[in-house]
């Protein structure tokens, strides 16, 4: 911008100017589209769509300046969080737009909102912008297209395409000058996304030399422009690099260059930089260091907060501005009474005056005009100033609930614990109501457990994912590790739920790898665990077992056991280790047991186990399996409990009964997919 530079709050003085002085229809719209501009840049989104209504109507779908105007429209829905909306009018212009260059933005829009949610939609939109961009887009954008495409076949597991898409991005990028674009800013801080993409990709396949010299690269890019996100991405990316070569000391080192920045990062970006801290911290065994990592999440709640409240305030100078023009106003409208007490004067005295007079009258009309205009947008802006000032008010209240929330439970950890319990215990799911018709027994040997459970499902996909898991150790070394399988597998799980549970085994083993690697040989730490994935929509049960058997009732083979294979999920465990899988049909009648080596090693008074032969025998003997999947339990819980007498528990426990009928009748009622 001449005038200002693309100063974020000037929300577009030389628009209003343009504005009140246009001529033609084409003027206005022009000048309505800058001050669109303006106020994205300013974060006044809410007022877009009220002020470009006009113009949508005034020119047909196939004139640029709608298809513009929708598009700004639809880039305020998105700023201001209405999501849906922004999809529809995304979709509407990246299937309908005569001009190339404005339907390959929507699609790279579209890739972009959907790359997390749904990864194959994104991908349709991503290429379809990357082949209309070919036919003569410009560098920049191009680049925009091929750094997408990289991140979502990435997202597949291919590492080396997704390296031939981003190293071509780079490419382009370079080719784009310095000439910033007004819907997606400076080619020089994309060029430090760019490149911190490309070395991302090459950490995951281990060429961390490479990588890092593309960390560094991007971070003097990031630091040339003063792009506080591109420095912080870059530092993080280091740290990681550090804690992969098994030095947590040198990323804790390269997170500390970047601390001056932490205040400014949105809180995305800040859950990744304190998990890396923490992961840093844990390989150190400095645990109370890790614990106050979260107070520092507390810390930037509170920062946040504040930054919501000078954002407020920045409102309210606006409104102070709008104020001033209102003065304006009434002194227009004084003026306008003097020339209208001189024209009645000096039109009774001659017939030339007469003429000066219809002027005097054409020209008071024109400022009758600019008058209304004016008021009816200072009217706009009022209220809409006022809609935001309430927002903005319920986010600060709500960030001070948040803050304060996140205070009291901190507190309540260091205290005992109980809270430990409570903690691990709102993390499991509540499958008494989402699926009643099986049946769970969970019973810790400490407060806190090293078993775990799981169940979670994908209504787009038609996938439920179900799982069982006893991790190493007791007490709150074992509950530290069930928060890692558990929030790991369902990240991995809503990333892609048309993987296989196979897969989902094979990238904790990585993680495991990335937290564990840097342990002496023999440091076991992991789990056994049995991963489920119910697929209404193919109609089958799919299962892999990482050291753990699986017990399963069909009428047709009596109860069988399924063999969990002899290794669990560890750090040492190869990354290329096939798990066993096994395959049911959810047509089919059957009963699957899962469970812990807690309920089949319990101890009796003289120090026997009970052992899994012994206790799948009564089943079969008592005909237990013909009982329902809750009468089962309590007759096997009463089994344990005589067996154990008086002995104390020496374990954690946990049995899951899930009957064929149970997963059904959850895919009928919650996924509407019917078997």
């Amino acid at each position: 911008c001449v005038e200002c530079g693309i100063e974020p709050t000037c929300l577009g003085r030389c628009a209003y100017q343009r504005l009140v002085s246009a001529q033609t229809a084409a003027e206005e719209a022009e000048a309505s589209l800058i001050l669109a501009h303006a106020w994205l840049r300013g974060g006044f989104a809410e007022g877009i769509p009220r002020l470009l209504a006009p113009l949508r109507e005034k020119f047909p779908y196939q004139d640029s300046l709608h298809v513009y105007a929708r598009l700004l429209v639809a880039e305020a829905y998105s700023q201001r969080g209405d999501r849906d909306s922004a999809l529809i009018l995304y979709e509407e212009i990246a299937q309908r737009a005569p001009q190339l260059t404005l339907r390959a933005y929507a699609a790279l829009r579209l890739g972009s909102l959907y790359v997390e949610t749904h990864p194959a939609k994104a991908m349709v939109f991503a290429s379809q912008a990357d082949e209309e961009l070919g036919k003569g887009g410009a560098p920049l954008h191009r680049a925009l297209a091929r750094n997408l495409l990289s991140v979502l076949i990435a997202g597949q597991g291919d590492y080396t395409r997704a390296i031939a898409f981003a190293q071509e991005a780079k490419a382009l990028i370079a080719q784009a000058g310095d000439t910033p674009d007004l819907l997606w800013g400076e080619p020089r801080t994309i060029a430090a996304a760019i490149t911190a993409n490309l070395a991302s990709l090459y950490q995951e396949k281990g060429r961390l030399a490479e990588s890092r010299k593309l960390y560094e690269e991007a971070l003097r890019t990031a630091q040339m422009q003063q792009d506080t996100l591109g420095i912080a991405q870059a530092y993080l990316g280091l740290a990681q690099l550090a804690l992969q070569s098994n030095d947590p000391a040198a990323a804790l080192n390269q997170l500390r260059q970047a601390e001056p920045l932490r205040h400014k990062l949105p809180l995305s970006l800040l859950k990744e930089w304190y998990r890396t801290v923490a992961q840093a911290h844990f390989l150190l065994r400095q645990y109370k260091e890790a614990m106050a990592t979260y107070e520092k999440l507390s810390e930037a709640l509170e920062k946040e907060l504040q930054a919501t409240l000078a954002s407020r305030a920045q409102q309210l100078q606006v409104l102070s501005g709008l104020t001033q023009r209102e003065v304006e106003l009434k002194a227009l409208e004084l003026q306008r009474s003097r020339e209208r007490f001189l024209y009645g004067v000096l039109g009774g005295v001659m017939l030339f005056v007469l003429v000066l007079l219809g002027y005097g009258l054409y020209y008071a009309r024109r400022r009758a005009r600019e008058e209304r205009s004016l008021r009816q947008m200072i009217a706009q802006q009022a209220v809409q100033i006022d809609e935001q000032n309430k927002r903005l008010t319920e986010q600060a209240a709500e960030l001070q609930r948040l803050s304060d929330s996140l205070l009291e439970t901190i507190e309540e950890l260091k205290r005992s614990h109980t809270a430990a319990q409570r903690l691990q215990a709102s993390m499991l799911p509540p499958v008494e109501k989402l699926l009643p018709e099986s049946a769970i027994y969970y019973e810790p040997m400490q407060e806190v457990s090293g078993d775990f459970y799981l169940l979670v499902s994908d209504t787009f996909s038609k996938r439920l994912l179900f799982a069982v898991g006893d991790c190493t150790g007791h007490g709150v070394v074992g509950a530290l590790l069930t928060g890692i399988f558990s929030t790991n597998l369902q990240s991995f799980f809503f990333q892609n739920p048309q993987q296989m549970p196979q897969t989902l085994l094979s990238r904790l083993v990585q993680v495991l790898s990335a937290l564990f690697g840097t342990a002496k040989k023999g440091y076991s730490e992991g789990a056994e665990l049995v991963v489920g994935i119910a697929d209404f929509s193919q109609q089958k049960v799919y299962l892999a077992t990482a050291g753990r058997p699986i017990w399963v009732s069909r009428s047709s083979h009596g109860l069988e056991e399924w063999e969990g294979g002899r290794l669990g999920v560890t750090a040492e465990t190869p990354v290329d280790y096939i798990f066993p899988t096994y395959e049911l049909d959810l047509r089919d009648d059957f009963v699957i047991y899962l469970f812990t080596d807690g309920i089949s090693d319990v101890l009796n008074e003289s120090g026997k186990r009970l052992g899994r032969k012994a206790l799948r025998e009564m089943m079969e003997r008592e005909r237990w399996v013909r009982r329902s999947a809750h009468r089962q339990k309590e007759l096997i819980v009463e089994l344990l409990r005589n067996w154990q007498g008086q002995a104390p528990p020496n374990d954690d426990r946990t049995l899951w009964i899930i009957p064929s009928e149970a997963l059904r009748k959850y895919g009928a009622e919650r996924l509407r997919a019917f078997v």
